[in-house]
């Protein structure tokens, strides 16, 4: 439709009444696709510095006719897909004699993705032999895929993920840090002052949960922010 659109409008401009066409100068069609495909090299260069970027632009139909523009073509980047693949964007001319048209592109975008370097099962927490960096089309991977090794390592499992797959954010989860029955420290804010009392948990935690534990010199129950493996944190 959005094609339909642009080549209706550019027949409106080129059959209007009085207009002159003897010597009418005419937009090289090699041009609008030069165009476009500079503005999306730089928007996808500018989000994917260290990466390959292809791309393969659809040039309009060489029979249509567009008046010469006597100012730079714009191109529109602002609704562009952030992880490529196939997408659609306007050219626009604003002259004397103005006209537009949507002009479809497929953008690969060529780096390294975090790949499962083993089979990793469900619950397992993540070290480095279990990774690998691998070179991948992002734009044909799911949202939320990883691209470097620190958004993994360290990390648990949520579901087992099989070798050569790319990994992704919702796949992982914080590791359980401690377990229902734990010997935990128990700190409390006063102001400046933290004071630290043994404590028991009552539930399993992992890093910035908050679970209920047991402080052992009080026997009160409390709810508690988990800082790290055997440290949960009281404000007062």
């Amino acid at each position: 439709m959005k094609s339909l659109l642009a080549i209706f409008s550019v027949l409106l401009v080129l059959y209007a009444p009085g207009q002159s066409f003897g010597d009418q100068r005419w937009q090289a069609i090699d041009d609008i696709a030069k165009a476009v495909d500079a503005a999306l090299a730089t928007h996808y260069l500018s989000l994917y510095p260290d990466y390959d970027i292809k791309i393969a632009v659809n040039a309009p139909d060489k029979r249509l006719k567009f008046p010469q523009c006597d100012n730079q073509l714009t191109v529109d980047t602002q609704s562009l897909p952030n992880g490529g693949g196939n997408a659609t964007t306007q050219v626009k001319c604003d002259s004397e004699a103005p006209w537009s048209l949507y002009v479809s592109a497929a953008i690969e975008i060529w780096g390294n993705a975090v790949t499962a370097n083993t089979s990793i099962a469900r619950g397992q927490v993540i070290d480095e032999e279990n990774l690998i960096l691998a070179r991948t089309n992002i734009a044909t991977i799911r949202k939320g895929s990883l691209l470097s090794l620190d958004g993994a390592k360290g990390l648990e499992a949520r579901r087992a993920i099989r070798p050569h797959q790319v990994i992704r954010s919702q796949d992982l989860i914080e590791p359980l840090v401690i377990r229902r029955g734990d010997a935990v420290q128990v700190a409390a804010l006063l102001g400046s002052l933290r004071v630290i009392t043994p404590g028991t948990a009552l539930a399993n935690g992992r890093v910035g949960e908050h679970i209920t534990v047991t402080n052992n010199g009080s026997n009160r129950k409390v709810r508690a922010k988990v800082i790290a493996e055997g440290l949960v944190e009281v404000p007062m």
